[in-house]
């Protein structure tokens, strides 16, 4: 498959975006993938709340992130269950905000809500691991 961006090269670097209950996948080749995301931290990246091998990116949730990245790195389970989860806890937000810009009052529910998806991530991990 080629490259998004330049549509030259090979696409060896994989980038699922999820928004709402949309997954979209963008591939680019090494030199596009860069200015996305530094292949250094991509392929030694590990799950953020299982510690298991990389399979996509998600957008941080609700806090700041270690080191100042803007992405935390997901496993195939954990991102599976993050886009379940958030297609719930988001569709009411979804809905309100098409075609139109955040309020205060939104901004402020999508930030209790992606603390609220981050906890229920933790503690779902906490339970599969568990048995």
């Amino acid at each position: 498959m080629l490259c998004h961006k330049c549509h030259k090269r090979e696409a060896t670097v994989h980038v699922t975006q999820i928004i709402g209950d949309t997954a979209t996948t963008l591939d680019f080749c090494p030199e596009c993938g860069e200015s996305r995301v530094p292949p250094e931290k991509l392929y030694r990246e590990t799950c953020h709340y299982c510690g298991g091998p990389f399979a996509c990116m998600t957008p941080i949730l609700g806090q700041p992130s270690p080191g100042g990245r803007d992405f935390w790195a997901l496993c195939q389970r954990c991102a599976e269950e993050l886009h379940r989860y958030a297609s719930v806890l988001f569709s009411d937000l979804v809905s309100e905000i098409q075609n139109s810009q955040l309020t205060p009052q939104q901004a402020a529910r999508y930030q209790t809500q992606s603390a609220d998806l981050d906890r229920h991530m933790q503690a779902w991990v906490s339970q599969r691991d568990a048995k």
